[in-house]
Order: C-alpha cells, then structure tokens, then sequence
C-alpha cells in the first residue's frame, strides 16, 4: 500500500525533526569530549599540573561516554532509516534531494564510527595515563 501525502509529509516532520536531535547530541558529545580531552591534558602533565589518577579517570570517563553516545545515537539513526525507507523514497521530491550529486553519503559515520573512535583514542589515553602513573610511582 503506498503512503499517502498526508503520511509522507508527517514522516517528513518527524525525518526532520530526528534529524535535529541528531545532530544536537553529536554537536553536544563532541563538546563534552572537547572538554574532557583539555582537562585530560592539563592532568597528564602537558601543563604545569601532573596529576596521572585524575587524567586516567577523565580518560575513563572519556571512554564511558562514548559507549552511551553509541547507545543514544545508534538507536535515533536506525529510526531515521526506517522513516526514510518506509515513507520518503515513496516521494517523488525526495528522491529528487537524495539522487542529486551529494545526496549520498555513508550511514553511521556520526551513530557507529565515531563513537568507536572515541573510544579507542580513549582507551589509548587511560593506557597512557597509566603508564604515567607507574613511572611516578603512584599507587593505582
């Protein structure tokens, strides 16, 4: 049964607005791991500061975030997937946006890879701040 424009336009608001919450926790995790990663370097001791425990728990909650980043993306993305094939690439107009030059691009980027970027590059990080922490000999 094909959708009506009654339902492509509705699938459209909530496409739309889905997208927008998409895109504010990605805007909102790269932030927080902007921050993170700062107070990261001013605690390993690239600073003045060296101080390796607060650098390997910032690095591990670094790495925690990005696995709840993961958690709330990953499901948003596969909603949107859902809109797109059930009622967008019904629509004549959409299909029009999404097969012009550039209107292909690669799924998860910001739900999967970047999350499990961030995660690696955190991981890497507490490892570091570990090390760190058994040159100077500090109990951890």
């Amino acid at each position: 049964m094909e959708p009506t424009k009654d339902e492509i336009s509705r699938a459209a608001g909530y496409f739309h607005e889905a997208n927008q919450l998409l895109a504010q926790r990605f805007n909102y995790s790269l932030v927080a791991h902007s921050m993170a990663l700062t107070a990261y370097a001013t605690c390993i001791g690239f600073g003045s500061a060296n101080n390796p425990i607060v650098a390997a728990l910032v690095a591990f909650f670094g790495a925690y975030y990005s696995i709840v980043q993961f958690i709330i993306t990953h499901p948003l993305s596969k909603r949107i997937d859902a809109l797109r094939a059930a009622y967008l690439m019904k629509d004549d107009v959409y299909l029009v946006y999404k097969n012009a030059v550039g209107g292909n691009r690669p799924r998860g980027v910001q739900s999967v890879h970047v999350p499990f970027v961030l995660f690696f590059c955190w991981a890497l990080l507490f490892v570091y701040a570990l090390v760190a922490s058994f040159r100077l000999g500090l109990p951890f």
